[in-house]
């Protein structure tokens, strides 16, 4: 019979097929009086030694077969088992209470565990991730109880699973794991990152999927663009996932062939581009060179989460270089790291606060963490001398911070100078609009800057008073408020005046249903995630600008967001044979 749950979809695509589900089982852990401390101590020793060797060897392979920032993962790991303070308290326990290592390792376990289920921090919840990982390791070998083994996968497979381990979610192969389904996870895990960046289809946060499940489970199908996952699919259910997955496939050639012939123009010549969105280097294929206009927005802080250290600054170079070159001539724009808020790292040493998304993050951080900030902007300087890089702030609130961030990008170009290292002496700086008081003094900033991007996602948040991940009140999130397009006009207004760029990259931007509208007041600029990118431009080429003009300013007339969706959608029907061909 089948059975069918909902969650988060975080890496689109549609699969379906035989199921492996990943289970540790539950741990088997003796409890027993030892004669010898000196002896369980050396037993312990040996055991850690062991781990050591596998997440070594594990640490190897990913980076031989993924790269350097998802082998970063078993990186901490293998830092973790350095740490001498969990172990000085068991080798203390074992000493004063005589009881094996493995059950003074697994009440530490489920302590953590305990500390995982109520963190509200999310680097409080990655951290204690790595750390029951990294005990359950020690403890299974102390007790000879294998893990299962994601390596030995010899055909294509659904993935289930409650959650993935950090090291076990390096093992991910897009040619063995046809679909990923976890009931735990959120966007940001270490499961969820890689799987997107692989490109396996992934939904996590499946509400009891493991709860409820019917037995014999004979097969499962994901559907990562709605969220949906499918226990014992009938035929019927699976039929219309072929046929959804046929379509999509059909619908990106269809836009893809269509567009090479086509210029990013509306139907009365106004030139529109379209940029591509990217979190890791690899993400720079074909599809994005010949439909995109370049990198509207490459979001480093992905090469500095779940690391033990800080990325030095030739790695970073080595990054950054590497799709300034594989975009080459295209420009590409680095934002500077956004960490804080839901994005936070190992070393980052920020403090547990009550309202993250209104605290120490982006340029605040960097503000706090000067050498951290240059070490960053001296590998961006760097790579500039490819001749296409820009430089974007994050989360600018004032011009005096705008200014605080200049005085120390000179600084740092005065230190490459001092060092004899070329980077691009005219590189473009530009800030993200993402705070209402950025947009009310909008026509300051861009005095003082070469191009905007609108982050949509934080303006909405932080304009609205709403969390956007916060699903009790989701529905407020609006984006179609009134308050947030006559925003929208506002700095689109005030880079016009200063004869600066200025483009969208939030998820507003991907939205067919205001393209419209932006072109109609104003806006020349889209950036989005690649997949996004056929759909919006095959749907620009359809619009006419005078027209979307007036439309636009009907639309920023209506008082309530419910009467601009509504005006919205009633005009997107005009182009519904374009967008769903």
């Amino acid at each position: 019979m089948e059975k069918k749950f909902q969650g988060i979809p975080v890496s689109p695509g549609i699969a379906w097929g035989r199921v492996l589900i990943y289970d540790t089982g539950k741990l088997e852990v003796p409890k027993y009086r030892i004669k010898s401390p000196k002896e369980e101590i050396e037993r312990l020793k040996e055991a850690v030694h062991a781990t050591k060797e596998e997440l070594s060897s594990l640490y190897k392979k990913t980076l031989e077969n993924i790269g350097k920032t998802h082998a970063s993962i078993l990186e901490v790991h293998l830092m973790l088992l350095d740490d001498q303070t969990i172990f000085e308290e068991v080798n203390t326990r074992i000493s004063s209470e005589h009881i094996n290592s493995e059950a003074i390792l697994f009440e530490l376990s489920k302590k953590y565990a305990e500390e995982l289920k109520n963190a509200d921090n999310p680097i409080n919840q990655e951290r204690t991730a790595d750390l029951i990982d990294v005990i359950d390791r020690i403890i299974r070998n102390l007790t000879q109880q294998k893990r299962p083994d994601l390596d030995s996968i010899k055909n294509p497979i659904i993935l289930l699973s409650q959650d993935l381990p950090p090291s076990e979610a390096s093992k991910l192969k897009n040619d063995k794991i046809l679909a990923l389904a976890l009931e735990k996870g959120s966007a940001t895990s270490h499961a969820a990152i890689l799987a997107k960046s692989l490109k396996i289809p992934t939904v996590v946060g499946i509400v009891n999927l493991f709860d409820s499940y019917l037995h014999p489970i004979k097969g499962a199908a994901v559907d990562a663009i709605e969220g949906n996952i499918y226990v014992n699919p009938t035929s019927e259910t699976i039929s219309k996932l072929r046929y959804k997955k046929n379509k999509l496939k059909k619908t990106f050639s269809f836009y893809e062939k269509r567009l090479l012939s086509l210029p990013s123009s509306t139907v009365d010549k106004v030139n529109i581009s379209v940029f591509a969105n990217i979190e890791f280097p690899n993400e720079v294929d074909d599809n994005i060179k010949h439909l995109a206009a370049g990198i509207g927005l490459y979001r480093t802080e992905y090469l500095f989460l779940d690391k033990v250290d800080l990325p030095s600054e030739d790695e970073q170079y080595e990054e950054y270089i590497k799709v300034a070159k594989k975009i080459h001539p295209l420009p590409v724009t680095l934002r500077t790291i956004d960490i804080g808020g839901d994005k936070l790292s190992s070393y980052s040493k920020i403090f547990n606060e009550q309202n993250p998304q209104l605290g120490c993050r982006a340029v605040r951080f960097c503000l706090s963490n000067i050498n951290f900030f240059k070490t960053q902007l001296r590998a961006i300087l760097r790579a500039s001398i490819v001749g296409n890089v820009k430089i974007m702030f994050p989360m600018i609130s004032s011009v005096d911070e705008l200014r605080q961030v200049k005085k120390i990008l000179e600084e740092a170009k005065s230190e490459l100078d001092h060092r004899n290292i070329p980077y691009n002496k005219n590189i473009q700086v530009g800030i993200m609009i993402e705070v209402p008081s950025a947009v009310i003094i909008a026509d300051d900033l861009a005095k003082e800057c070469d191009f905007f991007s609108i982050g949509t996602n934080d303006l909405i948040q932080y304009s609205l008073a709403v969390d956007r991940n916060n699903y009790h009140i989701a529905h407020l999130y609006e984006p179609a408020h009134p308050a947030i397009l006559r925003m929208l006009k506002n700095i689109i207004e005030s880079a016009e005046k200063a004869n600066i760029q200025c483009s969208v990259c939030g998820e507003m931007a991907s939205d067919p249903l205001f393209t419209e509208f932006f072109i109609g007041i104003g806006l020349r600029n889209f950036s989005m995630s690649a997949v996004s990118i056929p759909q919006i431009r095959t749907l620009i080429t359809a619009i006419n600008y005078m027209e979307a003009k007036e439309f636009a300013e009907k639309v920023l007339r209506l008082p309530t967001a419910t009467e601009a969706k509504e005006t919205l959608k009633e005009r997107l029907k005009k182009y519904k044979s374009v967008i769903s061909a």
